[in-house]
């Protein structure tokens, strides 16, 4: 089972409030000519606004649940917007596609389940083959903090003002320093005639990655980078706002690096 699937009922009211980076990408799409790749579509967070404002769009993801969710929310499209959306189940490491693309974005961290170097070079290669050239490739990760990673275990409660109304949630986290891994467990709970009840238990994996350690992956997977910002207002970047948002353009001719070990 992928390891979304557990998680796919509780995402979207999880991140009910989460739009901090939508008017970026559709910014970003509005330049795109033809269909738009995205890769970790999950429920359609930001595929749909995507083909609301008119981009064809093919979303990848490996979790079935997910991808399910993403497609009864479509069903309430109008008949022209559901023409747009095309959606995979896919592997990011394993892209079959028979459509090259001008552009691709991968929002909200998704790159970090990359779990392994090899992964993460994959993923950047199958991208870059599905790639025209000069396309664009356009993502955003968190900045891993020091005063944090100097953790090997923490919790967080989650407010609930980010939250749907009835969700509760608590994160653990466990940290791997030695392989960047941050296994993270989320525990939901739902508040039924005034009492908080278990509802449900699901776990992720990130492998973060600092600043210069994407940039050479991206250059080692033939791409030129254009910029990195510190938010989606396209600020300079800045360790310390949390945020890293990569631009990187595929080369037409991609230059020869040396296999990273």
């Amino acid at each position: 089972m992928e390891m979304y699937d557990s998680l796919a009922r509780f995402y979207d009211r999880e991140y009910a409030q989460k739009a901090d980076d939508l008017a970026f990408y559709l910014d970003v799409a509005a330049r795109a000519e033809g269909p738009i790749l995205e890769i970790g579509v999950g429920t359609g967070r930001v595929a749909l606004p995507l083909v609301a404002a008119g981009h064809p769009v093919v979303g990848i993801d490996a979790s079935a649940a997910m991808l399910q969710i993403a497609r009864k929310k479509a069903i309430a499209l109008p008949p022209v917007q559901q023409s747009r959306l095309s959606l995979v189940q896919q592997r990011m490491t394993e892209l079959q596609l028979d459509l090259s693309f001008s552009l691709c974005l991968m929002p909200f961290r998704t790159f970090l389940h990359n779990l392994t170097q090899t992964e993460q070079l994959k993923t950047l290669e199958e991208i870059a083959r599905h790639l025209l050239p000069n396309g664009l490739l356009v993502f955003d990760l968190f900045v891993p903090l020091y005063s944090l990673l100097s953790q090997q275990q923490w919790s967080d409660e989650w407010d609930q003002t980010d939250l749907s109304p009835g969700l509760s949630l608590q994160t653990s986290i466990q940290h791997d320093s030695e392989n960047q891994l941050l296994k993270v467990t989320n525990r939901y709970r739902r508040k039924r005639q005034n009492k908080w009840r278990v509802a449900g238990e699901g776990s992720y994996t990130y492998r973060y990655i600092f600043r210069f350690e994407m940039e050479m992956l991206l250059r080692n997977a033939g791409f030129e980078m254009l910029s990195v910002y510190g938010g989606f207002d396209r600020r300079p970047y800045d360790y310390h706002s949390g945020l890293m948002v990569f631009e990187a353009k595929k080369l037409a001719v991609p230059n020869t690096y040396l296999a990273l070990g």
